[in-house]
């Protein structure tokens, strides 16, 4: 019994000296390494158990359910047990409980942490029915690539895996898009990353890609964004592992898109809700500015876009 407590001391203190990040940032960020791994073996193995119910009766929706629930835990639980990772989420534009079904939340990208940020910060009440698209290769990630399956995420079916080139498989997206359809059909909600792969230049968009805004319009969708400034700096685009101290600033809006209008392209939309975000982007950088709130261990790591 004494040994437990003393474990259990040890811990907790360990806990508060990295949410007072008065460890080296090695330490920290190998804290942060076994909390990753154990977090995504937990998701790996219980969502295995949640699809294998598949197997007793229960239906896929219901088994996408208990894993997309599973994951919500898990993605929490990684956000609580590395303090040393503070976000701070602005929803004075826009409010998560008032966002409806159906609808689409763009995401900004700029680091592997973005999906945990977004799941650990979004309530239960969005997030438990919301998809996203997400490149078919991802499926081959060690411990979590199962899992995008299992929850129903939608694949990308790039036709190479060339930086930048973002030509798909017309004939195998087709069927993926028939499926999006028929989520959104049921009052799903979709969350997407316009710009097609991580920017290694976060302080200035990438060209938002089409597609998605196509089935915006199709589906006459209500849309909304997620701007983040930080993700980049805990676990820069260009690190195979994060971990650093870091801020997190997000701010939560939305976008006016008139669906009556029938002159509006995909184009359109995807240029007109990039220009929106990025302007909530440099606002994001000039409020952080202003209080002084900088990267715990230095500037933005990757250089804003050279003109």
């Amino acid at each position: 019994m004494a040994v437990i407590v003393i474990l259990v001391l040890v811990w907790v203190g360990a806990y508060l000296c990295i949410r007072a990040r008065i460890l080296p940032v090695p330490v920290m960020r190998a804290w942060f390494a076994a909390v990753m791994v154990s977090v995504l073996s937990a998701t790996n193995i219980l969502t295995f158990f949640g699809h294998s119910l598949r197997h007793l009766g229960v239906s896929p929706k219901t088994t996408k359910l208990i894993c997309t629930y599973v994951c919500i835990v898990t993605f929490r639980l990684a956000l609580f047990l590395n303090p040393h990772i503070r976000i701070r989420i602005d929803e004075r534009q826009q409010k998560w409980s008032e966002i409806p079904e159906p609808s689409a939340t763009a995401v900004n990208h700029t680091s592997f942490w973005d999906a945990f940020c977004f799941v650990g910060s979004a309530p239960v009440n969005y997030i438990y029915n919301c998809k996203t698209l997400m490149k078919s290769t991802l499926r081959n990630m060690p411990l979590f690539g199962p899992v995008y399956d299992r929850v129903g995420h939608f694949p990308v079916y790039f036709k190479s895996s060339t930086d930048g080139d973002f030509s798909v498989d017309k004939d195998r997206q087709a069927i993926v898009a028939e499926e999006v359809n028929a989520h959104l059909k049921d009052s799903g909600r979709i969350a997407f990353f316009p710009e097609g792969a991580v920017n290694k230049t976060p302080r200035t968009l990438n060209p938002f890609r089409h597609g998605s805004f196509a089935t915006i319009l199709q589906n006459k969708l209500k849309v909304y964004y997620f701007v983040s400034v930080g993700n980049e700096e805990t676990w820069p685009a260009t690190a195979s592992l994060g971990g650093y101290p870091a801020d997190i600033d997000i701010v939560l809006g939305s976008f006016e898109l008139n669906h009556n209008d029938a002159s509006i392209t995909a184009k359109d939309v995807a240029e007109r809700l990039q220009a929106k975000m990025q302007s909530d982007l440099e606002s994001l950088l000039a409020t952080r500015a202003s209080r002084g709130r900088k990267s715990p261990r230095g500037p933005l790591l990757s250089p804003t876009k050279s003109s």
